[in-house]
Formats: structure tokens, sequence, C-alpha cells
């Protein structure tokens, strides 16, 4: 090599550690929380609101513990014999995208969202505490 390759590439190193250096972490910008009991109550209340919206009826119908889909607030079994079927989204003829496509539909009142499906069977909430679906 010749001296203005080594002179560059000792050149960037010296910028490197310098950066390296610079960037370091200083102890004292770190503190203890003073307030825990606080900040364990808001995690509460997170977790709280967090496991309402996956108990809520509506979610766990596609949580079942069964084979069969739940729908409506009174969790009655899904219309027209829906079944988990092969990949969670019922049958061939009558999979889920059948009725659910990407967007609400406004006129049946179906909902529809991408990838429709039935949660995994290792993902069925029904009859489960908050603590166990957490």
């Amino acid at each position: 090599m010749n001296l203005k390759t080594w002179f560059i590439f000792l050149m960037i190193s010296i910028v490197g550690v310098l950066l390296a250096l610079a960037n370091k972490p200083k102890i004292f910008k770190y503190h203890l929380l003073e307030n825990q009991p606080y900040e364990i109550n808001k995690s509460d209340e997170a977790f709280n609101w967090m496991m309402d919206v996956f108990t809520h009826q509506r979610c766990v119908n596609c949580h079942p513990n069964g084979n069969i889909p739940k729908q409506g607030n009174d969790r009655h079994p899904h219309y027209f014999g829906m079944a988990r079927g092969e990949d969670d989204k019922g049958f061939q003829a009558t999979n889920c995208n059948t009725c659910h496509n990407s967007e609400n539909n406004t006129y049946s009142g179906v909902p529809g969202a991408p990838h429709w499906s039935l949660a995994p069977a290792r993902m069925g909430w029904e009859g489960l505490t908050r603590s166990q679906i957490a």
C-alpha cells in the first residue's frame, strides 16, 4: 500500500474512535423511578384496557375453543354452517373470504378485513380468564 492509502485509513480510524468515545453513555444520565406504584397502576390500566378488547364478545367470536365461529353480540353459531376447515378459513366452497371481503359491506353488515379467518385453535380465548389469555 502506498502512503496516501495508509494516511486515509489512519484518519478514518481516528475519526471512528473519536465518534465511539463521544457516544459513550454517561451513568449520571440514568435515574431510578421514584414513583413505582404509579407506574404499576399505569401498567395495570393498560393491561385492563387491552383485555377489555380481547375479551369483548365480538373478538371472542373468532377465538372460540371449538371449530365453529360465533357471530353477533349474543355469540350465536355462525350462519351457513361455517366451521374451521383447512388453514382456519372454512372450506373451499364456503371459506371466510366468500363473504368477508377486504372492506365492510354496508348493505349486508358483514364486516371485512384482509385475510379474514378464524383464529388458530391454539388461540381459543373462549372461557379463559384475562391472565390465561395473556
